[in-house]
């Protein structure tokens, strides 16, 4: 969010990029957090 803090500064303020930005990344990381969780349990469970 500091990011889009200084952007919006520099630029003005959009919206729609305070909304599909937060929502893009939270995908994402949900996705990274699967791969993580998968190889955690092959890791430690055999």
């Amino acid at each position: 969010m500091a990011n889009m803090t200084a952007v919006t500064q520099r630029y003005g303020a959009s919206h729609l990029a305070f909304v599909i930005v937060p929502l893009v990344c939270a995908f994402f990381i949900d996705l990274v957090n699967v791969v993580l969780i998968q190889s955690a349990l092959g890791y430690f469970s055999g």
